[in-house]
């Protein structure tokens, strides 16, 4: 059971406990909710408000939804901050060691694992943290604790319920109860028939009928979950997770160009949800791969929109008119470069191709990187865009055309075929560049052609349900 502290505090009490003048509050009764931790620790709530500024000022405690912000700074204030988004943040007090927070990194890492927002009809979610800069207060009893600021939470209910969790998110430390700010919000999404079809330039992507995943092996290991494949037993170990009952799971096939293929899967990548409200949360996709969107639904009670992507496989043919080749390209000595001029502009992307690196070479001007290990060379892409930065898959052949394909050395980035986006930044007119590293195991000598496929991201969105029958 939660554990909740509620208290009427005279005027007198409520004036000492935030360090301010009685005469300031003289007619006011406040009802203050503290959260009691172990070790006579506890949280605070001092005050809330939804929008976009917030301001924690004694006798102006009331004032919820829609502060104008001042002209200048109230010498009264306590605290008082900004939102990029409209946001609901409540002003805290933290006392005693059970409750301390070091640095605002521990305080959003501590809002992440052990704060859950909910409503009285039982709908809960994970809410996502708001954007906000802090104010600094002139009044030297100014508050020092950051607030809990949210983005989302569950809007169709009368009360918003934030409550705090134990650091492993089983027990229920104590909550928070407010009333719904949000006085009127849209009608629902509506779910449409599946199978559902949606398209993103040249390609296509159906969503079949979503239900219930089929059973998947989770081992909890302290707070985290880790996931295991379907076709073994559970390891040694095992329980169900609470993420099982949430677990949605849908067949998707691709069509590009008119024709059915197979070339093509879904990504974790630009991925977003959010309902009908304007509520935004982390979609939580699993297994997210060739053929099967799998994804947890948050615990709202209404369909929501889903935003996913999809990219050519790493090994699929590459789409004719996305291919560039270098041919011919002199394979360094270690200590050496083979620097390159070769240039092409594809799909409203740059392409210069710097060079190739040999072994303990990590410059090729303008571009900077780890130098390659013994038995590697480097090659060196410039891209420059000035859209979503696209990806490049790298083929690699000898002069006999066998394959040789790109691989990491041990304890570098991860890139593989599609290389490792080592440096990117800004440019004029809102173009960005990208350096990208591709490590090859390096032939004995002689040159080696270079084929880089274009392998851009597809963004599509659906209507999915939270939950099935």
């Amino acid at each position: 059971m939660p554990i909740i502290a509620t208290i009427r505090f005279s005027v007198v009490c409520l004036c000492v406990l935030l360090f301010l003048p009685a005469a300031r509050c003289a007619h006011s009764q406040v009802v203050v909710q503290v959260i009691r931790l172990p070790n006579h620790s506890s949280i605070t709530l001092l005050g809330w408000s939804y929008g976009k500024y917030h301001e924690l000022v004694p006798g102006r405690e009331a004032r919820h939804v829609n502060i104008p912000p001042p002209d200048k700074p109230d010498p009264n204030e306590i605290a008082s901050c900004e939102t990029e988004e409209d946001a609901l943040v409540l002003w805290i007090r933290r006392a005693g060691q059970a409750a301390r927070v070091d640095n605002l990194s521990i305080h959003l890492a501590w809002m992440r694992q052990q704060v859950r927002a909910a409503d009285e009809n039982g709908h809960e979610v994970t809410p996502t943290i708001a954007h906000w800069r802090m104010n600094r207060s002139p009044n030297p009893r100014a508050l020092t604790d950051d607030p809990i600021a949210l983005a989302s939470f569950p809007r169709r209910g009368k009360t918003v319920i934030v409550r705090v969790y134990s650091p492993d998110a089983k027990t229920v430390l104590g909550e928070f109860r407010i009333p719904n700010p949000i006085r009127t919000l849209p009608p629902p999404l509506t779910l449409s028939r599946f199978p559902v079809t949606a398209k993103s330039g040249d390609l296509e992507m159906t969503l079949g009928p979503v239900g219930k995943g089929r059973p998947r092996h989770f081992l909890q290991i302290g707070g985290k979950s880790e996931i295991y494949g379907d076709s073994f037993p559970p390891p040694a170990g095992y329980r169900p997770a609470p993420e099982e009952a949430r677990r949605m799971e849908s067949h998707v096939t691709f069509t590009f160009r008119g024709k059915p293929t197979t070339h093509w899967m879904l990504t974790g990548l630009n991925t977003a949800m959010w309902d009908s409200s304007g509520n935004q949360m982390h979609p939580d996709l699993l297994g997210a791969g060739y053929d099967t969107l799998c994804y947890l639904a948050p615990n709202i009670g209404e369909p929501v929109r889903l935003r996913i992507s999809a990219m050519q496989k790493a090994d699929a043919e590459f789409v004719p008119d996305r291919v560039w080749k270098v041919p011919g390209v002199a394979v360094p000595t270690p200590g050496a470069v083979t620097r390159s001029e070769s240039r092409i502009h594809l799909e409203n992307v740059d392409l210069r191709l710097l060079g190739i690196a040999g072994a303990g070479v990590g410059e090729i001007r303008p571009a900077l990187f780890s130098a390659a290990p013994p038995g590697f060379v480097a090659v060196v892409l410039r891209l420059s865009y000035t859209q979503e930065a696209p990806e490049f898959v790298l083929r690699v052949s000898d002069a006999q055309g066998h394959a040789i394909l790109p691989s990491d050395p041990p304890g570098f980035p991860a890139g593989g075929w599609r290389g490792s986006p080592w440096f990117s930044h800004g440019g004029a007119m809102g173009t960005a560049y990208s350096d990208y590293i591709y490590w090859v195991k390096a032939p004995p000598s002689g040159k080696i052609d270079l084929t880089f496929g274009l392998n851009r991201s597809h963004p599509f969105e659906f209507i999915v349900p939270t939950s099935v029958r």
